[in-house]
C-alpha cells in the first residue's frame, strides 16, 4: 500500500511539471524619436591651488 502512494505521488509530480505549457512572449521593438543634437563650444575652467617643494630644499 506505501509503495503505491508512493508511485501515485510520483506519477502526479511529473505530471504536473511535465504538463505544463510554456508561453514565450514576444518582445516588441520599440522606436524612440530623436531630435538632433545642437553643436556649441564649451569651455571648462577649474582652477587649483599646487605646492611644488625643490629637491634642493630637502636635507
Amino acid at each position: 500500500m506505501k509503495k503505491i502512494s508512493i508511485f501515485i505521488g510520483l506519477m502526479a509530480a511529473l505530471y504536473t511539471i511535465g504538463c505544463n505549457s510554456h508561453k514565450e512572449e514576444k518582445k516588441e521593438e520599440r522606436t524612440f524619436q530623436v531630435t538632433n543634437p545642437v553643436a556649441m563650444d564649451t569651455s571648462i575652467v577649474k582652477e587649483y591651488v599646487c605646492q611644488i617643494h625643490s629637491m634642493k630644499d630637502k636635507k
